[in-house]
């Protein structure tokens, strides 16, 4: 429950052109370089984000699950699908420029 209000809230602030989290303003930056949609360049960031904060607890405290856990997996892999999926059905929140 708490992925789709987080994904909704990203969608909006999103299409309201307003200022979003450092993270999701790199996804939109590189999604925008690369020729990705938004929702896609998200999933990528989270999931290479949570990729490099478990190798990084692998190599200086040797615990992953200890700070990583399903809630920090299943973010990472249905954030972006989810702003997706507003995008397609709420098109109204778009006040200035589009989401690609």
């Amino acid at each position: 429950m708490w992925i789709l209000i987080f994904s909704f809230g990203i969608r909006a602030m999103a299409g309201a052109d307003l200022l979003l989290m450092p993270s999701d303003n790199l996804a939109q930056i590189a999604g925008e370089k690369l020729g990705w949609k938004f929702p896609k360049a998200k999933l990528i960031e989270d999931i290479l984000f949570t990729v490099i904060a478990a190798a990084l607890l692998l190599i200086f405290s040797g615990d992953v699950f200890s700070v990583i856990g399903v809630g920090t997996i299943l973010s990472a892999a249905v954030t972006g699908p989810m702003v997706g999926v507003f995008t397609k059905l709420l098109p109204f929140l778009d006040v200035s420029q589009p989401i690609k």
